[in-house]
């Protein structure tokens, strides 16, 4: 039954999804759980409208946002009310309906009566029609902004809002007033933010002479101050005057800890053959290293960096000497230099 369902919800899942986009059911502004859509455009969407608000001699700040429980807080009525009213098809609408009605659960813990009781909110995570049903409940998330002087984009349950202004102390206040709006909206919807995994940028110019702002946001007795070092977001690291040092620092770190446990494959005796080592390496360590490159511009030291990581990569799939030509190695490997895969 387990595997019919999964048939079933990814059927479902198409069907909507393609409603969804014909009659707007959700915001252009969403780039999670979509087709043709992913991390990359959120990045490169946010940094293009910075350096626009830049170019025109304006102060840029953004505020980082992210739904607490995401999936286990939507009110079961409240998407079904939202389903009905944009006029999704009746088969679907009932579907839809019978997936999230009759669930139940049970508090597991020791001592515990273990008693199953129905809930009426949470939609199922992992299932393939959960993304597009919290996308669709999310959506008036993105109607209570102002689009003259806000820019907002997010994927799935985060969210970002970038201002800007004159000055960063009037960004932090049209944040507030953004931050109000938002958390109204979310209320009525059962949800709610969480502060802790809040952030705030006020962003400078690469050449910007100027100090760190450190004007905060303060709403209902919330404060969110500007980030000391860098923001994390969609695993994005955006400092404030674009430096990217701790972006890519992090994606060197992530690939060394993948090949060390890559090599583990290869003791003696059982080493992989040079052809499956390579697809490993395709497979972990590439899509790693060059995560982020499309939108966060790579310094010469840290090039060198990933250079020096991938020649020893390549050395271990054709298991050749340290001072053997990086071209004969590329080439042995099948593996593109770094500024290869970078441009891609």
């Amino acid at each position: 039954m387990q595997t019919f369902s999964k048939i079933a919800e990814r059927i479902i899942n198409q069907r909507l999804t393609k409603f969804a986009k014909l009659n707007g059911l959700y915001s252009l502004r969403q780039t999670g759980s979509l087709p043709q859509r992913a991390t990359i455009d959120a990045g490169i969407s946010l940094r293009y409208w910075v350096q626009e608000a830049q170019a025109a001699g304006l102060k840029a700040s953004t505020m980082f946002l992210d739904i607490k429980g995401g999936f286990d807080n939507v009110d079961h009525s409240t998407l079904l009310r939202r389903v009905q009213t944009k006029n999704v098809p009746n088969y679907m609408a009932k579907w839809i309906s019978n997936f999230i009605s009759y669930r139940q659960c049970a508090i597991i813990f020791p001592g515990s009566p273990r008693e199953m009781r129905g809930i009426n909110t949470s939609i199922l995570q992992g299932s393939p029609l959960s993304p597009i049903l919290f996308v669709v409940y999310v959506e008036p998330l993105h109607d209570c902004i102002d689009p003259s002087r806000e820019f907002t984009s997010s994927y799935v349950d985060d969210i970002q809002t970038t201002v800007s202004s004159n000055s960063w102390c009037m960004n932090s206040k049209l944040l507030e007033e953004g931050l109000t709006r938002i958390k109204n909206i979310a209320t009525s919807l059962g949800l709610e933010y969480s502060t802790n995994k809040a952030g705030l940028i006020h962003w400078r110019a690469p050449r910007e002479k100027v100090a760190r702002s450190d004007h905060p946001i303060v709403v209902d007795g919330e404060c969110i101050q500007p980030a000391p070092t860098a923001v994390k977001w969609q695993r994005f690291y955006f400092e404030n005057n674009y430096c990217t040092w701790t972006h890519y620092a992090n994606r060197l770190a992530l690939v060394q800890a993948a090949f060390d446990r890559i090599k583990r494959l290869s003791s003696p005796g059982c080493r992989l053959i040079p052809y499956s080592a390579g697809r490993m390496v395709k497979a972990f360590i590439i899509p790693t290293l060059q995560y982020g490159a499309e939108c966060l511009d790579l310094s010469a030291t840290m090039r060198h960096k990933m250079e020096v990581l991938l020649k020893r990569v390549k050395q271990w799939i054709t298991n050749c000497f340290y001072s053997t030509n990086t071209n004969v190695l590329s080439a042995e490997a099948c593996i593109m230099p770094v500024d290869r895969y970078l441009e891609l």
